[in-house]
């Protein structure tokens, strides 16, 4: 029993530790793309004569921070639904960060598009790049504060006020057999065995 609980809680402290990682994560990068500029312009693209295109420093940012949050918002959109068996709060996790299935039409016209079985994004850079300076105020819409950015905080806030149940405790896992276990653990055995060890020697006598 013992072995059993100290394996459990090893499995639980590094569940606890990955969790809290993703989490910390997702929240600064939802944080800088709720707070960025995301007003650009024309100006921001440079169009080379082979064709290919130059950012401004300030386009290549936002582009950066936003590539960012995608791949944050990733992490833990697997996280959980890797250990939605878990427990049914890991589940409802899982299922709230999928959730980007709703808005998929919404973020595929700025160039976030999402896959519609798991709810993962990936960014289009060309077409992200060209909505951020002809459609700037579509963009924050769809992916800062009343966005995408907004929702990544908003789980992120549910997920950690519960983060100390997320994970179920050995008791709620395996049942009330681990309070029958844990009688034969400690000062109990300790008697059992003093008990047993006067009785062999009351047998010895008579």
């Amino acid at each position: 029993y013992s072995g059993l609980v100290a394996s459990y809680e090893s499995t639980k402290s590094t569940f606890n530790t990955e969790m809290k990682g993703t989490l910390a994560d997702l929240s600064s990068s939802a944080k800088t793309v709720a707070h960025m500029n995301f007003e650009f312009s024309a100006d921001d693209i440079t169009e080379n004569s082979d064709g290919t295109k130059t950012y401004s420093d300030g386009l290549k940012s936002a582009i950066s921070s936003i590539k960012n949050l995608v791949s944050d918002y990733n992490d833990a959109l697997d996280f959980f639904s890797d250990n939605k068996e878990v427990s049914s709060r890991a589940s409802a996790l899982a299922t709230a960060f999928a959730d980007t299935t709703y808005r998929a039409e919404q973020y595929s016209q700025i160039g976030i598009n999402v896959d519609s079985k798991t709810g993962a994004l990936s960014v289009d850079e060309d077409k992200l790049a060209t909505a951020l300076t002809t459609e700037s105020s579509r963009v924050e819409n769809s992916l800062g504060t009343n966005g995408l950015a907004g929702k990544a905080e908003d789980h992120v806030a549910q997920a950690n006020f519960q983060s100390d149940k997320i994970f179920p405790s050995a008791t709620q896992m395996f049942g009330d057999e681990t309070k029958a276990a844990s009688l034969y653990t400690g000062s109990t055995l300790l008697a059992i065995s003093s008990y047993a060890t006067t009785g062999n020697l009351l047998n010895m006598l008579f």
